[in-house]
This record gives structure tokens, sequence and C-alpha cells, in this order.
């Protein structure tokens, strides 16, 4: 039986990553799946090591060494406490967060250098009250009534005395894909996932040209 080593982000391990696996073994039953999952930096050493064939993490991740491929886009939201005043709000704009404590992440989240690569396009960044390590932290924080944050509407996160409210700025999505070495063997099992996965199907077959 042939085996596919695949790493990937904790908060990824609720829905994306038992759909990919379903999918995936219901054509190729033959194929059994090692997998890693952690923060981003555990299993970015994990991959770069060469214990992963291939790791699910966000684009901004990536290095040249690296290609990489979206295979869900997820969009993000202000998360607020159900207690909240913006709890009513259909809609925020990002400035409305201006002096509200903020729960933020730490650098070993998946998901930092996305929301921070957004802020950034939009001249504004927010100082956080306090930095969790991972995505339900941050959730319970807010529900607790401890501040605000931006979050993917994700089963792991969906806890009652929450409220999710969309974000008027555009472009405020979350990219999920998966990564692989471009110095590195790239394996029919391996590849199999990338095709079923993606719906790039042009664009995947030249970047494994």
């Amino acid at each position: 039986m042939r085996i596919l080593d695949i790493s990937y982000l904790n908060i990824l391990g609720v829905d994306l990553v038992p759909d990919l696996i379903r999918d995936y073994q219901t054509k190729n039953p033959n194929v059994r799946f090692d997998l890693t999952q952690g923060n981003l930096g555990d299993i970015n050493e994990h991959f770069e090591k060469g214990h992963s064939d291939l790791m699910i993490t966000s684009r901004e991740s990536t290095m040249n060494s690296h290609e990489w491929i979206v295979i869900r886009k997820t969009p993000l939201y202000i998360v607020v406490s159900d207690q909240h005043p913006f709890a009513s709000r259909s809609s925020l704009s990002l400035l409305d967060l201006s002096g509200e404590p903020f729960v933020g992440l730490k650098k070993n989240c998946g998901l930092k250098a996305t929301i921070t690569s957004r802020f950034e396009n939009t001249g504004f960044m927010l100082a956080s009250t306090f930095d969790a390590e991972d995505l339900p932290t941050v959730a319970g924080f807010i529900k607790a009534g401890l501040g605000v944050s931006v979050l993917p509407k994700t089963l792991g996160l969906m806890l009652d005395g929450l409220v999710w409210v969309p974000i008027r700025e555009e472009g405020w999505e979350w990219e999920v894909g998966l990564k692989w070495r471009k110095d590195r063997y790239v394996s029919p099992a391996a590849k199999r996932l990338l095709i079923i996965s993606t719906k790039s199907k042009l664009c995947l077959l030249s970047l494994l040209s």
C-alpha cells in the first residue's frame, strides 16, 4: 500500500482535510495517509526536512523554492460577541475597529501572515490587546467579551455567543492551498491529490511539468 505524507494547520483538520481525504480515497483506496498537524512553524519544519510530500497552508508561507496552488477560498469576517454593540450590524469596515480591543495571533499561527498582509494593503493596522497561539483561543476570548478579531467562518470556530459580521472592504478572504517543493520528487499519489483538490487543472499541470 502506498503512503502519502501530508502536513497541515490544526484548524484545517475539522473539515477541509477530512473532506479532501474522503474524496481522494473514494478513487484511490490503496493509498494510506500519514498525517501531521500543528502550528505553522512545526509543520513547515516537518515539510522542509522532507517528512511530508505536501503541505496544506496559506499562500503567505511559500518561498521561491516552493510551488503552491489554491484549493479553497474562505471569506474572513469581523467577529464579535453577541453582547457587543457591533453584533447587530449587517456589515463593518475595518476602520470601525479603531479603538476596539483586538485579539490577534502569534506568528506561528497560519492565518497571522494573511491578516497582516491584508491590513498592510489597507494602510491600517490594529494593535493587539492579546495574541493567541491558535484560532480556537481567539474565538474563546471573543466569546468572553475580551475583544474582537478577524477570522474565517470554519466549523472549529463557530461557538455559541459569536456574531460573524461581513467585512465591507474587498479582498478579505483566506486562501488555503497545497504546497510542494520544486526541487523534490512529487510522487504519482501526490500528483493525484493535487489534481483532485484543485479546479485549476491546466494551471496545475503546467506547474508539475
